[in-house]
Protein backbone atom coordinates (compact mmCIF):
# COMPACT_ATOMS: atom_id res chain seq x y z
CA UNK A 1 0.00 0.00 0.00
CA UNK A 2 1.39 3.27 -1.04
CA UNK A 3 -0.03 6.80 -0.95
CA UNK A 4 1.12 10.31 -1.30
CA UNK A 5 -0.45 13.50 0.09
CA UNK A 6 0.34 16.49 -2.09
CA UNK A 7 -0.63 20.15 -2.09
CA UNK A 8 -3.57 20.85 -4.34
CA UNK A 9 -3.15 24.02 -6.40
CA UNK A 10 -6.16 25.82 -7.82
CA UNK A 11 -7.02 29.38 -8.76
CA UNK A 12 -3.28 30.16 -8.68
CA UNK A 13 -3.15 29.61 -4.89
CA UNK A 14 -2.28 26.88 -2.45
CA UNK A 15 -4.91 25.84 0.07
CA UNK A 16 -3.30 24.82 3.34
CA UNK A 17 -5.34 23.38 6.18
CA UNK A 18 -4.01 24.01 9.63
CA UNK A 19 -5.33 21.31 11.91
CA UNK A 20 -3.03 21.85 14.88
CA UNK A 21 -4.92 21.18 18.11
CA UNK A 22 -8.30 22.03 16.64
CA UNK A 23 -10.68 19.12 16.61
CA UNK A 24 -13.38 20.98 14.74
CA UNK A 25 -10.95 21.63 11.89
CA UNK A 26 -10.04 17.94 11.74
CA UNK A 27 -13.69 17.03 11.43
CA UNK A 28 -13.99 19.58 8.69
CA UNK A 29 -10.96 18.02 6.97
CA UNK A 30 -12.46 14.53 7.05
CA UNK A 31 -15.71 15.80 5.60
CA UNK A 32 -13.74 17.62 2.96
CA UNK A 33 -11.83 14.46 2.06
CA UNK A 34 -15.00 12.42 1.69
CA UNK A 35 -16.94 14.91 -0.37
CA UNK A 36 -14.18 16.64 -2.29
CA UNK A 37 -11.87 13.79 -3.31
CA UNK A 38 -11.69 15.17 -6.79
CA UNK A 39 -9.95 18.27 -5.45
CA UNK A 40 -7.24 16.37 -3.58
CA UNK A 41 -4.40 14.53 -5.18
CA UNK A 42 -4.21 11.49 -3.01
CA UNK A 43 -2.89 8.17 -4.33
CA UNK A 44 -5.07 5.41 -2.97
CA UNK A 45 -5.03 2.03 -4.80
CA UNK A 46 -7.77 0.23 -2.83
CA UNK A 47 -10.61 0.57 -0.38
CA UNK A 48 -8.28 -0.86 2.26
CA UNK A 49 -5.81 1.97 1.77
CA UNK A 50 -8.62 4.51 2.02
CA UNK A 51 -9.85 2.87 5.22
CA UNK A 52 -6.30 2.87 6.60
CA UNK A 53 -5.96 6.57 5.72
CA UNK A 54 -9.20 7.41 7.55
CA UNK A 55 -8.20 5.36 10.58
CA UNK A 56 -4.92 7.22 10.80
CA UNK A 57 -6.80 10.51 10.75
CA UNK A 58 -9.18 9.35 13.48
CA UNK A 59 -6.22 8.39 15.66
CA UNK A 60 -4.67 11.78 14.98
CA UNK A 61 -7.98 13.50 15.89
CA UNK A 62 -8.19 11.65 19.21
CA UNK A 63 -4.59 12.59 20.02
CA UNK A 64 -5.19 16.22 19.16
CA UNK A 65 -8.41 16.35 21.19
CA UNK A 66 -6.58 15.01 24.23
CA UNK A 67 -3.83 17.59 23.76
CA UNK A 68 -6.40 20.37 23.48
CA UNK A 69 -8.09 19.22 26.71
CA UNK A 70 -4.73 19.29 28.47
CA UNK A 71 -4.08 22.81 27.15
CA UNK A 72 -7.46 24.01 28.42
CA UNK A 73 -6.82 22.54 31.88
CA UNK A 74 -3.36 24.11 32.04
CA UNK A 75 -4.74 27.49 30.97
CA UNK A 76 -7.56 27.35 33.53
CA UNK A 77 -5.07 26.69 36.31
CA UNK A 78 -2.78 29.57 35.35
CA UNK A 79 -5.70 31.92 34.47
CA UNK A 80 -8.70 30.89 36.58
CA UNK A 81 -12.11 32.03 35.42
CA UNK A 82 -13.35 35.03 37.46
CA UNK A 83 -16.87 34.27 38.63
CA UNK A 84 -17.14 37.53 40.64
CA UNK A 85 -19.36 40.30 39.25
CA UNK A 86 -17.53 42.53 36.82
CA UNK A 87 -16.49 45.72 38.61
CA UNK A 88 -17.22 49.00 36.84
CA UNK A 89 -17.43 51.57 39.68
CA UNK A 90 -14.15 52.01 41.52
CA UNK A 91 -13.58 53.16 45.11
CA UNK A 92 -12.15 56.69 45.30
CA UNK A 93 -11.30 56.65 49.01
CA UNK A 94 -12.33 55.23 52.38
CA UNK A 95 -13.03 57.09 55.61
CA UNK A 96 -12.25 54.66 58.41
CA UNK A 97 -13.25 55.21 62.06
CA UNK A 98 -11.00 57.91 63.48
CA UNK A 99 -8.15 56.60 65.62
CA UNK A 100 -9.03 56.34 69.29
CA UNK A 101 -10.68 54.18 71.88
CA UNK A 102 -14.37 53.36 71.53
CA UNK A 103 -16.58 52.28 74.41
CA UNK A 104 -20.02 50.80 74.77
CA UNK A 105 -22.45 52.71 72.60
CA UNK A 106 -19.62 54.10 70.46
CA UNK A 107 -19.94 53.78 66.71
CA UNK A 108 -17.40 52.35 64.27
CA UNK A 109 -18.30 54.13 61.04
CA UNK A 110 -16.83 53.16 57.66
CA UNK A 111 -17.60 55.43 54.73
CA UNK A 112 -16.77 54.12 51.28
CA UNK A 113 -16.47 56.91 48.71
CA UNK A 114 -17.07 55.77 45.11
CA UNK A 115 -16.30 57.54 41.88
CA UNK A 116 -19.98 57.41 40.92
CA UNK A 117 -23.35 57.49 42.65
CA UNK A 118 -24.28 54.08 44.04
CA UNK A 119 -27.72 52.59 44.66
CA UNK A 120 -27.87 50.09 47.53
CA UNK A 121 -30.48 47.41 48.10
CA UNK A 122 -30.62 45.07 51.06
CA UNK A 123 -28.10 45.30 53.90
CA UNK A 124 -24.53 44.81 52.66
CA UNK A 125 -22.00 44.61 55.47
CA UNK A 126 -18.34 44.63 56.40
CA UNK A 127 -17.09 41.77 58.56
CA UNK A 128 -14.99 42.98 61.51
CA UNK A 129 -12.69 41.16 63.89
CA UNK A 130 -13.02 42.75 67.35
CA UNK A 131 -10.83 40.92 69.83
CA UNK A 132 -11.20 37.65 67.95
CA UNK A 133 -14.98 37.92 67.72
CA UNK A 134 -16.73 38.49 64.40
CA UNK A 135 -19.08 41.45 64.14
CA UNK A 136 -20.64 43.33 61.23
CA UNK A 137 -20.67 46.98 60.29
CA UNK A 138 -23.91 47.04 58.33
CA UNK A 139 -25.06 49.49 55.68
CA UNK A 140 -26.93 52.44 57.22
CA UNK A 141 -27.03 55.29 54.69
CA UNK A 142 -25.79 56.80 51.45
CA UNK A 143 -27.82 55.09 48.72
CA UNK A 144 -28.23 57.61 45.91
CA UNK A 145 -24.91 59.29 46.72
CA UNK A 146 -21.29 58.32 46.18
CA UNK A 147 -20.68 57.88 49.93
CA UNK A 148 -21.90 54.57 51.35
CA UNK A 149 -21.81 54.35 55.15
CA UNK A 150 -21.52 51.22 57.29
CA UNK A 151 -21.82 51.28 61.08
CA UNK A 152 -21.23 48.97 64.01
CA UNK A 153 -22.34 50.04 67.49
CA UNK A 154 -20.06 48.81 70.26
CA UNK A 155 -21.77 46.39 72.64
CA UNK A 156 -21.00 45.45 76.21
CA UNK A 157 -18.18 42.90 76.29
CA UNK A 158 -16.54 44.09 73.07
CA UNK A 159 -12.82 44.63 73.69
CA UNK A 160 -9.78 44.92 71.44
CA UNK A 161 -6.77 46.75 72.84
CA UNK A 162 -4.57 45.83 69.86
CA UNK A 163 -6.77 47.40 67.21
CA UNK A 164 -9.64 45.96 65.22
CA UNK A 165 -9.23 44.35 61.80
CA UNK A 166 -11.29 43.06 58.88
CA UNK A 167 -12.25 39.42 58.67
CA UNK A 168 -12.58 39.82 54.93
CA UNK A 169 -11.16 42.48 52.66
CA UNK A 170 -14.38 42.60 50.65
CA UNK A 171 -17.84 43.97 51.37
CA UNK A 172 -20.33 41.15 51.91
CA UNK A 173 -23.38 41.94 49.79
CA UNK A 174 -25.47 39.75 52.10
CA UNK A 175 -27.93 39.06 49.24
CA UNK A 176 -28.12 42.77 48.50
CA UNK A 177 -26.73 44.84 45.63
CA UNK A 178 -24.50 47.86 45.14
CA UNK A 179 -24.72 49.24 41.61
CA UNK A 180 -24.67 52.50 39.68
CA UNK A 181 -27.62 53.73 37.63
CA UNK A 182 -26.49 51.66 34.63
CA UNK A 183 -26.50 48.48 36.67
CA UNK A 184 -22.71 48.25 36.88
CA UNK A 185 -21.37 46.68 40.06
CA UNK A 186 -19.54 48.69 42.70
CA UNK A 187 -16.06 47.61 43.75
CA UNK A 188 -16.30 45.44 46.85
CA UNK A 189 -12.61 44.80 47.51
CA UNK A 190 -11.33 47.20 50.18
CA UNK A 191 -7.79 45.88 50.51
CA UNK A 192 -6.00 48.46 48.37
CA UNK A 193 -7.89 51.50 49.73
CA UNK A 194 -8.36 50.99 53.48
CA UNK A 195 -5.80 52.24 56.00
CA UNK A 196 -4.55 50.30 59.00
CA UNK A 197 -7.07 49.88 61.83
CA UNK A 198 -4.41 49.14 64.45
CA UNK A 199 -5.16 52.38 66.30
CA UNK A 200 -8.92 51.86 66.38
CA UNK A 201 -9.31 50.35 69.84
CA UNK A 202 -12.34 49.02 71.71
CA UNK A 203 -12.63 49.11 75.50
CA UNK A 204 -15.96 48.60 77.23
CA UNK A 205 -14.49 48.39 80.74
CA UNK A 206 -14.92 52.20 81.05
CA UNK A 207 -18.02 54.14 80.06
CA UNK A 208 -17.75 56.82 77.36
CA UNK A 209 -19.54 60.17 77.70
CA UNK A 210 -23.19 60.29 76.77
CA UNK A 211 -24.20 61.16 73.23
CA UNK A 212 -23.70 64.85 72.49
CA UNK A 213 -26.91 66.88 72.18
CA UNK A 214 -27.79 70.52 71.67
CA UNK A 215 -25.46 71.12 68.73
CA UNK A 216 -26.03 74.69 67.53
CA UNK A 217 -24.40 76.90 64.94
CA UNK A 218 -23.94 80.64 64.64
CA UNK A 219 -22.53 83.05 62.08
CA UNK A 220 -19.24 84.79 62.69
CA UNK A 221 -17.89 88.04 61.32
CA UNK A 222 -16.55 86.08 58.34
CA UNK A 223 -18.56 84.56 55.49
CA UNK A 224 -16.15 81.62 55.32
CA UNK A 225 -16.41 80.46 58.92
CA UNK A 226 -19.05 79.13 61.27
CA UNK A 227 -19.29 78.91 65.04
CA UNK A 228 -20.44 75.55 66.46
CA UNK A 229 -21.37 74.92 70.09
CA UNK A 230 -23.01 72.05 71.97
CA UNK A 231 -24.23 71.02 75.38
CA UNK A 232 -21.61 69.32 77.56
CA UNK A 233 -22.81 65.70 77.99
CA UNK A 234 -22.59 63.59 81.12
CA UNK A 235 -18.98 62.31 81.35
CA UNK A 236 -19.97 59.12 83.26
CA UNK A 237 -17.26 59.48 85.88
CA UNK A 238 -14.21 60.44 83.80
CA UNK A 239 -13.59 64.03 82.73
CA UNK A 240 -14.17 64.80 79.05
CA UNK A 241 -10.81 65.48 77.42
CA UNK A 242 -11.73 66.22 73.82
CA UNK A 243 -14.49 66.44 71.23
CA UNK A 244 -14.49 65.06 67.70
CA UNK A 245 -16.23 67.30 65.14
CA UNK A 246 -17.11 66.14 61.64
CA UNK A 247 -18.55 68.37 58.92
CA UNK A 248 -19.27 68.25 55.19
CA UNK A 249 -21.16 70.13 52.50
CA UNK A 250 -24.77 69.00 52.29
CA UNK A 251 -25.26 66.66 49.36
CA UNK A 252 -21.67 65.39 49.54
CA UNK A 253 -20.37 62.31 51.30
CA UNK A 254 -16.87 62.93 52.60
CA UNK A 255 -16.58 64.06 56.24
CA UNK A 256 -13.83 66.44 57.34
CA UNK A 257 -12.51 65.74 60.85
CA UNK A 258 -11.39 68.27 63.45
CA UNK A 259 -11.32 68.42 67.25
CA UNK A 260 -11.75 70.73 70.22
CA UNK A 261 -10.92 70.64 73.92
CA UNK A 262 -14.01 72.73 74.76
CA UNK A 263 -17.68 72.55 73.80
CA UNK A 264 -17.34 75.01 70.93
CA UNK A 265 -15.38 75.32 67.70
CA UNK A 266 -15.06 77.81 64.88
CA UNK A 267 -14.91 76.02 61.53
CA UNK A 268 -12.91 77.98 58.96
CA UNK A 269 -12.19 77.73 55.26
CA UNK A 270 -15.86 77.18 54.40
CA UNK A 271 -17.78 78.44 51.36
CA UNK A 272 -20.20 81.36 51.65
CA UNK A 273 -23.81 80.52 50.86
CA UNK A 274 -23.17 76.79 51.26
CA UNK A 275 -25.17 74.48 53.53
CA UNK A 276 -23.15 72.21 55.83
CA UNK A 277 -23.89 69.12 57.92
CA UNK A 278 -22.19 68.79 61.32
CA UNK A 279 -21.99 66.15 64.06
CA UNK A 280 -20.03 65.97 67.32
CA UNK A 281 -18.87 63.24 69.74
CA UNK A 282 -17.25 63.54 73.19
CA UNK A 283 -14.29 61.56 74.52
CA UNK A 284 -13.13 60.92 78.08
CA UNK A 285 -10.42 58.61 76.78
CA UNK A 286 -13.25 56.56 75.27
CA UNK A 287 -15.16 58.07 72.36
CA UNK A 288 -18.92 58.29 72.73
CA UNK A 289 -21.62 58.29 70.08
CA UNK A 290 -21.90 61.08 67.53
CA UNK A 291 -24.72 63.58 67.85
CA UNK A 292 -27.63 63.81 65.49
CA UNK A 293 -26.54 65.64 62.32
CA UNK A 294 -27.45 69.34 62.25
CA UNK A 295 -27.69 71.36 59.05
CA UNK A 296 -26.84 75.02 58.66
CA UNK A 297 -26.07 77.53 55.94
CA UNK A 298 -23.02 79.74 56.03
CA UNK A 299 -24.44 83.19 56.61
CA UNK A 300 -22.62 86.44 57.30
CA UNK A 301 -24.68 88.83 59.44
CA UNK A 302 -22.49 91.66 58.17
CA UNK A 303 -23.96 91.11 54.68
CA UNK A 304 -27.16 92.71 56.05
CA UNK A 305 -25.16 95.80 57.10
CA UNK A 306 -25.81 96.13 60.83
CA UNK A 307 -24.49 99.39 62.28
CA UNK A 308 -23.84 97.86 65.72
CA UNK A 309 -23.35 94.26 66.89
CA UNK A 310 -22.25 93.12 70.32
CA UNK A 311 -21.99 89.42 71.18
CA UNK A 312 -21.07 87.88 74.52
CA UNK A 313 -19.37 85.06 72.62
CA UNK A 314 -16.82 87.58 71.29
CA UNK A 315 -16.49 90.34 73.87
CA UNK A 316 -13.12 91.56 72.55
CA UNK A 317 -13.76 91.10 68.80
CA UNK A 318 -11.18 88.38 68.21
CA UNK A 319 -9.10 88.95 71.33
CA UNK A 320 -8.97 86.93 74.53
CA UNK A 321 -12.32 86.26 76.16
CA UNK A 322 -12.80 87.34 79.80
CA UNK A 323 -12.93 84.75 82.56
CA UNK A 324 -16.01 83.98 84.62
CA UNK A 325 -16.62 86.79 87.10
CA UNK A 326 -14.52 89.41 85.31
CA UNK A 327 -15.81 92.97 85.21
CA UNK A 328 -16.52 94.29 81.70
CA UNK A 329 -15.22 97.80 81.06
CA UNK A 330 -15.40 97.50 77.26
CA UNK A 331 -17.63 95.41 75.02
CA UNK A 332 -16.38 95.60 71.43
CA UNK A 333 -18.60 96.22 68.41
CA UNK A 334 -18.19 93.61 65.65
CA UNK A 335 -19.25 95.76 62.70
CA UNK A 336 -16.44 98.31 62.84
CA UNK A 337 -19.08 101.04 62.51
CA UNK A 338 -20.05 101.67 66.13
CA UNK A 339 -17.88 102.41 69.13
CA UNK A 340 -17.45 99.85 71.86
CA UNK A 341 -19.82 99.96 74.82
CA UNK A 342 -17.72 101.18 77.73
CA UNK A 343 -17.84 102.04 81.42
CA UNK A 344 -14.82 103.39 83.32
CA UNK A 345 -16.42 103.27 86.80
CA UNK A 346 -15.69 99.79 88.19
CA UNK A 347 -18.72 99.94 90.46
CA UNK A 348 -21.00 100.35 87.44
CA UNK A 349 -19.41 97.65 85.26
CA UNK A 350 -21.39 94.48 84.43
CA UNK A 351 -19.89 91.00 84.95
CA UNK A 352 -18.97 88.27 82.45
CA UNK A 353 -20.61 84.91 83.22
CA UNK A 354 -19.67 81.65 81.49
CA UNK A 355 -22.05 78.83 80.58
CA UNK A 356 -25.20 80.89 81.12
CA UNK A 357 -27.38 79.35 78.44
CA UNK A 358 -26.73 76.49 76.01
CA UNK A 359 -23.10 76.47 77.14
CA UNK A 360 -22.61 80.07 76.01
CA UNK A 361 -21.61 83.13 78.05
CA UNK A 362 -23.60 86.30 78.69
CA UNK A 363 -23.07 89.67 80.38
CA UNK A 364 -24.75 90.09 83.75
CA UNK A 365 -26.29 93.45 84.74
CA UNK A 366 -27.33 93.97 88.36
CA UNK A 367 -28.97 97.35 89.02
CA UNK A 368 -26.18 99.28 87.29
CA UNK A 369 -26.62 102.97 86.45
CA UNK A 370 -26.32 103.09 82.64
CA UNK A 371 -24.08 100.00 82.68
CA UNK A 372 -22.41 100.29 79.27
CA UNK A 373 -22.70 103.01 76.62
CA UNK A 374 -21.52 103.37 73.02
CA UNK A 375 -22.27 105.36 69.88
CA UNK A 376 -23.41 104.59 66.33
CA UNK A 377 -24.13 106.55 63.15
CA UNK A 378 -27.33 106.48 61.10
CA UNK A 379 -27.11 107.21 57.38
CA UNK A 380 -30.63 106.04 56.49
CA UNK A 381 -33.83 107.45 57.88
CA UNK A 382 -36.13 104.71 56.61
CA UNK A 383 -36.49 102.81 59.89
CA UNK A 384 -34.56 100.52 62.25
CA UNK A 385 -34.41 96.86 63.24
CA UNK A 386 -33.14 96.00 66.73
CA UNK A 387 -32.47 92.47 67.99
CA UNK A 388 -31.73 91.40 71.57
CA UNK A 389 -30.94 88.00 73.11
CA UNK A 390 -31.27 87.92 76.89
CA UNK A 391 -33.47 87.46 79.96
CA UNK A 392 -34.67 89.32 83.06
CA UNK A 393 -34.83 87.98 86.60
CA UNK A 394 -38.40 89.18 87.16
CA UNK A 395 -41.12 90.66 85.00
CA UNK A 396 -41.58 94.20 86.24
CA UNK A 397 -42.60 97.26 84.24
CA UNK A 398 -39.55 99.45 84.76
CA UNK A 399 -36.57 97.32 83.77
CA UNK A 400 -34.73 98.17 80.56
CA UNK A 401 -32.62 95.96 78.29
CA UNK A 402 -31.43 98.92 76.21
CA UNK A 403 -32.20 102.40 74.99
CA UNK A 404 -30.97 104.39 71.99
CA UNK A 405 -31.37 108.09 71.27
CA UNK A 406 -30.15 110.85 69.02
CA UNK A 407 -27.15 112.53 70.52
CA UNK A 408 -28.24 115.87 72.01
CA UNK A 409 -31.99 115.27 71.61
CA UNK A 410 -34.56 116.13 74.30
CA UNK A 411 -35.63 113.63 76.94
CA UNK A 412 -39.33 114.03 76.22
CA UNK A 413 -41.86 115.71 73.97
CA UNK A 414 -41.91 116.00 70.19
CA UNK A 415 -38.22 116.84 70.07
CA UNK A 416 -37.20 113.60 71.78
CA UNK A 417 -35.68 110.97 69.53
CA UNK A 418 -35.67 107.94 71.79
CA UNK A 419 -36.39 104.21 71.56
CA UNK A 420 -36.16 101.63 74.34
CA UNK A 421 -36.90 98.02 75.27
CA UNK A 422 -38.63 97.73 78.63
CA UNK A 423 -40.05 94.59 80.18
CA UNK A 424 -43.42 95.34 78.61
CA UNK A 425 -42.02 95.44 75.08
CA UNK A 426 -40.19 97.65 72.61
CA UNK A 427 -41.14 101.33 72.92
CA UNK A 428 -43.93 100.24 75.25
CA UNK A 429 -44.24 101.50 78.81
CA UNK A 430 -48.00 101.50 79.40
CA UNK A 431 -49.19 98.38 77.51
CA UNK A 432 -47.85 95.00 78.58
CA UNK A 433 -47.04 92.72 75.63
CA UNK A 434 -46.65 89.83 78.12
CA UNK A 435 -43.17 88.89 76.98
CA UNK A 436 -41.56 85.70 78.20
CA UNK A 437 -38.69 87.84 79.44
CA UNK A 438 -37.72 85.74 82.44
CA UNK A 439 -36.43 83.08 80.03
CA UNK A 440 -33.69 83.41 77.43
CA UNK A 441 -35.29 84.60 74.20
CA UNK A 442 -34.66 86.49 70.99
CA UNK A 443 -36.63 89.71 70.68
CA UNK A 444 -36.79 91.57 67.38
CA UNK A 445 -38.31 95.02 66.90
CA UNK A 446 -38.80 97.04 63.73
CA UNK A 447 -39.34 100.78 64.09
CA UNK A 448 -40.62 102.99 61.26
CA UNK A 449 -39.93 106.15 63.25
CA UNK A 450 -43.43 106.46 64.67
CA UNK A 451 -44.69 102.87 64.98
CA UNK A 452 -43.16 99.57 66.02
CA UNK A 453 -43.69 95.82 65.61
CA UNK A 454 -42.20 93.09 67.79
CA UNK A 455 -41.39 89.36 67.58
CA UNK A 456 -40.39 86.87 70.26
CA UNK A 457 -38.37 83.91 68.93
CA UNK A 458 -39.77 84.66 65.49
CA UNK A 459 -43.41 84.83 66.63
CA UNK A 460 -45.13 88.19 66.08
CA UNK A 461 -46.43 89.84 69.27
CA UNK A 462 -47.83 93.06 67.85
CA UNK A 463 -47.70 95.12 64.66
CA UNK A 464 -47.58 98.86 64.00
CA UNK A 465 -48.13 99.98 67.57
CA UNK A 466 -47.61 103.72 68.17
CA UNK A 467 -44.30 104.46 69.87
CA UNK A 468 -44.24 105.70 73.47
CA UNK A 469 -41.89 108.49 72.41
CA UNK A 470 -43.54 109.82 69.24
CA UNK A 471 -40.49 109.77 67.00
CA UNK A 472 -37.28 107.75 66.63
CA UNK A 473 -36.25 108.98 63.18
CA UNK A 474 -32.95 110.85 62.87
CA UNK A 475 -29.72 110.95 60.90
CA UNK A 476 -26.20 111.18 62.27
CA UNK A 477 -24.84 110.26 65.69
CA UNK A 478 -26.79 108.11 68.11
CA UNK A 479 -26.07 106.70 71.56
CA UNK A 480 -26.96 103.22 72.83
CA UNK A 481 -27.19 102.24 76.51
CA UNK A 482 -27.18 98.59 77.69
CA UNK A 483 -28.79 97.46 80.94
CA UNK A 484 -30.59 100.76 81.58
CA UNK A 485 -32.14 103.78 79.87
CA UNK A 486 -30.58 107.25 79.48
CA UNK A 487 -32.07 108.48 82.76
CA UNK A 488 -30.32 105.88 84.90
CA UNK A 489 -33.61 104.96 86.61
CA UNK A 490 -34.69 101.73 84.91
CA UNK A 491 -31.84 99.38 85.70
CA UNK A 492 -31.81 95.79 84.51
CA UNK A 493 -31.38 92.71 86.65
CA UNK A 494 -30.61 90.03 84.10
CA UNK A 495 -28.47 89.01 81.14
CA UNK A 496 -27.71 90.24 77.63
CA UNK A 497 -26.09 87.80 75.22
CA UNK A 498 -26.49 89.58 71.90
CA UNK A 499 -27.43 93.06 70.68
CA UNK A 500 -27.79 94.26 67.05
CA UNK A 501 -28.94 97.44 65.32
CA UNK A 502 -29.75 97.59 61.58
CA UNK A 503 -30.21 100.99 59.92
CA UNK A 504 -33.23 99.74 58.01
CA UNK A 505 -36.33 97.60 58.45
CA UNK A 506 -35.28 94.08 57.56
CA UNK A 507 -37.50 92.19 55.16
CA UNK A 508 -39.34 89.17 56.58
CA UNK A 509 -36.82 86.91 54.83
CA UNK A 510 -33.83 88.80 56.24
CA UNK A 511 -35.32 88.98 59.72
CA UNK A 512 -36.13 85.27 59.72
CA UNK A 513 -32.61 84.40 58.57
CA UNK A 514 -31.01 86.35 61.43
CA UNK A 515 -33.48 84.98 63.99
CA UNK A 516 -32.92 81.42 62.81
CA UNK A 517 -29.18 81.69 63.20
CA UNK A 518 -29.50 83.23 66.64
CA UNK A 519 -31.97 80.53 67.68
CA UNK A 520 -29.52 77.88 66.50
CA UNK A 521 -26.65 79.58 68.28
CA UNK A 522 -28.46 79.97 71.59
CA UNK A 523 -30.40 76.71 71.41
CA UNK A 524 -33.80 78.41 71.41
Amino acid sequence: MAYSLLSHRYHKSTQTLNIKGKLRKLIFLLKYLFYNTDKWLISMKSKESKFTFILLFLLLAISCAKKEQEDILENSQSNPINTSPEVSVAIASINEPINGTYGEGGELIFQIIYEEIIQVTGTPRISLNIGGVSSYATYVSGSGTNGIEFKYTISSGDNDIDGISLNSSSIDLNSGEMKNSDGDNAQLDLSSDIDSLNSVLVDTTNSPPDKVTGVTTAPTTSNTSLGVAWTVPNDNGIDISAYSIQYREAGTSNWTNTSSSTNSKTLTGLSSGTTYEIRVAASNGVLGAYSTIVTTEIFDILSLNPIAWLSATDISNGGAQPSHGDKIDQWEDLTGLATAATETNVAKQPVFHENVFNGLPAVRFDDLDRGLEGTFVRTNNGGLTLITVGKMDTNTSRKCFFEFYQEGSANSGNDARRGFFFTYGYNSAGINANLDDTSFNIWTATDSGTQSSQWENGVNLYTDRNNYFPRTDFLGNGVYVLGDDKTGGDRLNGYIGEFLIFDKILSDEERTKVETYLKNKWGL
